[in-house]
């Protein structure tokens, strides 16, 4: 026992010092208890966290889509329910031939067709679905060489003859000066004038003697009849009824005829009348008899130019000689 304590007393010698160092030596923070408050390190200089947003150089983020820096797409055009166009061309319409025609419009597509009295042409199809409308004439030629300044479209053939085997030219007893204006013994001359039948009409007739300017006192009035279908009046966008020159004459003959030969020169001249009346029979109208019909334009004190239907030509006869007349009018 003795040998064992000399054995252990440098041994405790030794572990004394060692245990009351560590009784001495303070406990860490971690260590300490949690409400000790004596001797508790203060705040730090840097910032506690708080319930406010701290600011950033970033910026913050929102419910909306972040944007890019690359290029917008393009916008596409909205669907349609047209159909897109195509490089063919589309099919047109048709153009109606029976459909009306102002006066204003004619072409030499309208020559055989009826002029109307609500101032317009029609086809004789057309013209047979109207009701309350009457025939004024037949158009017979179509441009702008109508021998009428004021009205260079076309002109226009009533539907009949004046009644009758015809009339005078002049019915006076004696034929001593001219009548007109102008007078013209041949027959180039006559036609090349261009001479207005509607001028020297109504200057020898319409409002004059009826027995001594019989010819042009029926032209001018038309005296020819109406009837369910039929007005002899004639629209008010046109001249009115007259008496035509030899150089409407030879308009109208070919107009209907669709030739341009004057009359001096119309070879097989005696088929002009055939060709006309084929396009006057058509249409109701009576045709042109075998026989002559007056022109307005004088040739002599004595006599005055005549269109021969039958030949196709014209020539001159005396003034008092009757023979037949056919109205015309120029739009």
């Amino acid at each position: 026992m003795h040998i064992l304590s000399k054995l252990l007393a440098p041994i405790v010698a030794i572990l004394i010092p060692v245990l009351f160092l560590a009784t001495c030596t303070p406990k860490s923070a971690d260590q300490q208890p949690q409400n000790q408050t004596e001797n508790t390190p203060g705040p730090s200089d840097e910032p506690g966290p708080s319930d406010e947003p701290v600011p950033s150089d970033e910026p913050a983020p929102s419910d909306e889509p972040e944007t890019s820096e690359d290029p917008e797409p393009s916008i596409e055009p909205a669907s349609s329910d047209e159909p897109e166009p195509s490089d063919e061309p589309e099919p047109s319409e048709e153009p109606d031939e029976d459909a009306p025609v102002a006066l204003e419009n004619a072409t030499a597509k309208e020559v055989g067709k009826y002029l109307v009295s609500d101032q317009k042409i029609y086809t004789s199809n057309a013209f047979d679905k109207t009701s309350g409308l009457k025939v004024c004439g037949i158009v017979a030629y179509v441009g702008n060489d109508t021998g009428e300044e004021n009205f260079r479209h076309g002109l226009v053939i009533a539907m009949k003859n004046f009644n009758g085997n015809g009339y005078p030219w002049n019915n006076s007893s004696s034929s001593d000066t001219y009548d007109n204006p102008g007078h013209y013994n041949i027959l180039s001359e006559a036609l090349d004038a261009k001479e207005s039948g509607y001028e020297i009409s109504h200057l020898n007739g319409r409002n004059k003697d009826s027995y001594k300017w019989a010819a042009f006192y029926h032209s001018c009035w038309n005296n020819t009849g109406s009837d369910d279908k039929v007005t002899t009046s004639a629209p008010s966008n046109t001249s009115g009824w007259f008496m035509p020159s030899i150089f409407q004459w030879n308009q109208i003959i070919n107009g209907l005829t669709g030739t341009t030969a004057p009359l001096t020169t119309m070879e097989n001249a005696n088929l002009s009348m055939l060709e006309a009346n084929k396009t006057l029979e058509a249409l109701g109208a009576q045709p042109l008899q075998s026989g002559a019909y007056w022109s307005s334009t004088e040739h002599s004190y004595e006599n005055a130019w005549l269109y021969w239907a039958n030949s196709g030509k014209a020539t001159n006869s005396k003034k008092s000689w009757s023979y037949y007349i056919r109205s015309v009018l120029a739009f």
